[in-house]
């Protein structure tokens, strides 16, 4: 039994060291038109285009399409994005959860990348966080950031 707590400790911590950060900064112009409710409730149609590098080097366009809504301060979102690197393409989906937060112009949410091809394909599944600015004229900057298994 010893051997395996030993065996377990060593595991975790070498797991821990293998754990990488993916990072990918997206500058983008979007379209968006905004139905105002009321000051605390409001529904947006977004469409966007941009160009993204990742922390290693990965350069390429990306176009993100859906709607925004939000309803007495819970955010819903029904938005994919397509990441094209040459031939390889990723299809990511933004995701509600506990620790969505956010304003009309600011959000922290989850991403998951739902299809992928080439190198993207390793990315099927994995949930990411997503930290999203919208500027004035429609630029926009988003980071997105993964916690991956070398």
């Amino acid at each position: 039994m010893k051997y395996f707590i030993i065996f377990f400790i060593f595991a975790s911590i070498c797991n821990l060291l293998l754990a990488t950060d993916f990072i990918i900064d997206v500058y983008g112009k979007e379209k968006v038109k905004v139905y105002d409710i009321d000051e605390n409730n409001f529904f947006r149609i977004y469409s966007s285009n941009g160009v993204f590098k990742t922390n290693n080097n990965i350069y390429g366009n990306t176009e993100c399409d859906g709607t925004t809504e939000i309803y007495n301060k819970e955010t819903l979102f029904n938005i994919i994005c397509e990441f094209r690197e040459g031939e390889n393409i990723a299809h990511a989906i933004l995701k509600n959860n506990k620790t969505t937060k956010g304003t009309e112009k600011e959000i922290l949410t989850k991403v998951v990348f739902v299809g992928g091809t080439g190198s993207w394909k390793k990315l099927i599944g994995t949930h990411c966080t997503l930290a999203y600015v919208e500027f004035d004229e429609g630029a926009s900057h988003s980071k997105i950031k993964c916690k991956l298994e070398e």
